[in-house]
C-alpha cells in the first residue's frame, strides 16, 4: 500500500496545483456572471433549451466527479458506487448534445452577437459588420417572388382546406414549318419529302451506318428506292420475327402477290437511275446553251441590233465562214478524208435521180 502511495503521490501534487490553479480562474470568471444574474442584468430564461441542458448536465457531471474524489481521499471503494453511472449517463447525453450543438451553432452565433451589440441596430457601423460577417443575410427571399396582388388576393379567398395545383404546365416552343410560299407543310408533303431520293442519298453518304444495297429480283430494298409502303414494312418485320425465333414462317397467297410486287418495284430501280441520269444530262446540255446565249448577249447585244451584229461577224468575209466550218469538222475525227467537190456533185446528182424515179 505504501509502495502505491508513494508512486502516486507525485502525480497528485501535480494534479492538486493545478486543480488549485483551475478553481481560482474559475473563480474569477464565475463571480462576475453571477454579480450580473443577481442584479438582472443577464436573462437566464426563454434561451436556447439545448445550451440549458448541456449546462445542467457539465453542472451535475462536475458535483459527481468531486463527490467521488472526496470519497477516494476518504480511503473507500468506489468500486460499486452509484455516482459511477451517473457520471456515465451525463457523459453519454453530453455526446449526443455535441452534434446537435454543431447543428445549431449559427443560430446560436447569431444570438450571441445580438446579445453582445443590444439591440441589434445601435448603429449603422455596427448594422454594416453585422451585414458583412452573416453571409446568409444575402440569401433569396422566396417571398419577393409571388406579387403583393396575389397575394392580396389569396387571402381574400376563404380557405376550403384542399390543395388545388395550377394547371400551368412548362411547354417547349415549337418552331411550325414553312414551305416554300411561306405556309405550313402538310403532314403528307412532309411524308413525302422525307422519301425523297435526295434525302436517301444523303442519308447514305453522311450516316456512319453500313450501306444498305438492294437485292435485284427479290423485292428488299425498293423501300429505299421508291419510298416503300405498308407491305415493306410488314415484310421486315416478318423477317425480323423469323431471325430472332429462327422459324420459317408459312406464305399464303396474298403474301406471294406481294413478294411478287416487292420484286417488280425492286427492278424498277435500274430505269429510275437511266431517268436520273437522263435527267442530269438534260440539265447539263440546258446550262451549255443558256452560257452560249450569255456569251451571245455579252457581245452582240440584245433584241434587232443583236442579230444585225451577229450576222455582220459571221458574213464579214468567206474565210471567216470556212475557218469557223473547218474547226468544227477537225472536232469531229481526226484522219478522215472531207469530201471535195465532185464528190458533192456525185451526191447531189444520186438525189436528184431518186426524185425522178418517185415522180415517175
Amino acid at each position: 500500500m505504501q509502495k502505491l502511495v508513494d508512486r502516486d503521490a507525485p502525480e497528485f501534487e501535480s494534479l492538486l496545483v493545478e486543480f488549485r490553479q483551475k478553481i481560482a480562474e474559475l473563480r474569477m470568471r464565475v463571480e462576475p456572471l453571477i454579480e450580473r444574474i443577481r442584479s438582472k442584468k443577464l436573462q437566464t430564461s426563454a434561451g436556447v433549451s439545448l445550451l440549458e441542458v448541456k449546462a445542467h448536465s457539465l453542472l451535475s457531471y462536475i458535483t459527481n466527479l468531486a463527490f467521488l474524489l472526496l470519497v477516494k481521499l476518504h480511503g473507500k471503494s468506489i468500486a460499486s458506487h452509484s455516482a459511477i453511472d451517473r457520471l456515465v449517463e451525463l457523459r453519454i447525453v453530453m455526446e449526443k448534445i455535441r452534434p446537435l450543438e454543431q447543428k445549431l451553432k449559427y443560430q446560436i452565433d447569431k444570438l450571441v452577437k445580438a446579445a453582445e451589440s443590444g439591440s441589434g441596430d445601435a448603429s449603422a457601423a455596427a448594422g454594416d459588420e453585422a451585414v458583412f460577417a452573416d453571409p446568409l443575410r444575402f440569401k433569396p427571399n422566396p417571398a419577393n417572388l409571388v406579387g403583393k396582388e396575389v397575394e392580396d388576393a389569396d387571402s381574400a379567398e376563404p380557405g376550403s382546406g384542399v390543395y388545388r395545383p395550377p394547371k400551368l404546365a412548362p411547354m417547349p416552343y415549337i418552331e411550325p414549318t414553312r414551305g416554300p410560299k411561306g405556309g405550313r407543310l402538310s403532314a403528307r408533303a412532309l411524308e413525302s419529302a422525307s422519301r425523297s431520293r435526295l434525302l436517301a442519298d444523303l442519308r447514305t453518304q453522311f450516316d456512319d451506318r453500313p450501306e444498305e444495297m438492294s437485292a435485284e429480283g427479290t423485292g428488299y430494298g425498293a423501300r429505299e428506292v421508291i419510298g416503300g409502303n405498308a407491305d415493306d414494312e410488314r415484310w421486315a418485320e416478318r423477317e425480323r420475327f423469323e431471325e430472332e425465333n429462327m422459324i420459317r414462317l408459312s406464305m399464303t397467297r396474298e403474301d406471294k402477290r406481294s413478294q411478287k410486287r416487292m420484286a417488280k418495284m425492286g427492278g424498277l430501280k435500274r430505269f429510275q437511275d437511266e431517268f436520273d441520269t437522263l435527267e442530269t444530262d438534260f440539265s447539263s446540255l440546258h446550262g451549255l446553251s443558256r452560257a452560249v446565249k450569255e456569251d451571245d448577249r455579252a457581245a452582240y447585244g440584245e433584241g434587232v441590233l443583236r442579230k444585225k451584229e451577229k450576222l455582220s461577224a459571221k458574213f464579214t468575209s468567206q474565210k471567216r465562214k470556212f475557218g469557223d466550218a473547218g474547226e468544227m469538222l477537225a472536232s469531229l475525227a481526226r484522219g478522215e478524208r472531207s469530201r471535195g467537190k465532185d464528190e458533192f456533185g456525185r451526191e447531189v446528182k444520186k438525189v436528184k435521180a431518186k426524185a425522178r424515179r418517185k415522180a415517175a
